[in-house]
């Protein structure tokens, strides 16, 4: 028969043993996706240019601080631009480029995934393409544009106003470069002036400048706002 001290002892043993079993297992939850796992699980849909084998050939060498190519499926060469723990910027072929962005959504933990694909001749620009974490598709995922007017500074009276319209008119048809930053949570959009005939561009050039947008973890909103 068991004293009552060895019992009371045995108990917090059997309690103590429990609590460290509980430990473990907590610790043994899913851990959270890094940006190389999502990049090499994105599906053809998200990323049809490069296979996983050429994607983990590209983390490999741009972790080991190599210069980080690989063979896309048109038979040229993609290059990993840069990768931190929340985007990653590839030149996918040379006239594309092809960035993913992790953005928090609020407390919830989870990350919205961005794919933005640039194509840079003319008429090109970029497509946004949200998703979460397991790639599934978010049509409703708003990214709003700014008007053309946001784009423009001109000082008061350097520009006849009709005149200003026309070049408004004008670069509505542009189309915008949206590009993330490496670490932050913000997006910069710019026009593209490809296409402009020459007096165009030179006039419009200096008077354009980017609109940067922050996300707050439920939607973009402009810097400053």
């Amino acid at each position: 028969m068991i004293s009552q001290p060895a019992s009371r002892l045995l108990h917090r043993q059997l309690l103590y043993s429990l609590c460290v079993l509980v430990l473990s297992l907590c610790s043994l939850s899913v851990p959270a996706l890094t940006l190389d796992s999502l990049f090499a699980s994105a599906p053809r849909r998200a990323l049809s240019l490069l296979d996983q084998t050429a994607r983990l050939d590209l983390i490999d060498l741009y972790n080991g601080g190599l210069d980080a190519r690989a063979e896309n499926t048109l038979g040229g060469q993609a290059r990993l631009l840069h990768k931190s723990s929340s985007s990653l910027l590839l030149q996918l072929t040379p006239v594309s480029k092809w960035q993913l962005k992790l953005l928090p959504q609020g407390s919830s933990g989870d990350s919205l995934l961005v794919v933005v694909h640039t194509v840079e001749t003319d008429g090109g620009g970029s497509i946004l393409t949200a998703y979460d974490e397991r790639w599934r598709p978010l049509p409703h995922f708003v990214f709003l544009r700014p008007s053309v007017g946001s784009y423009i500074v001109a000082p008061p009276g350097s520009i006849d106003v009709c005149h200003l319209r026309e070049l408004e008119t004008i670069l509505s048809r542009q189309p915008v470069i949206v590009t993330f930053d490496e670490h932050a949570p913000l997006a910069r959009l710019t026009l593209s002036t490809d296409g402009l005939d020459h007096d165009t561009k030179t006039e419009v050039t200096p008077l354009l400048h980017a609109v940067t947008y922050r996300w707050d973890g439920a939607g973009f909103r402009p810097l400053g706002d």
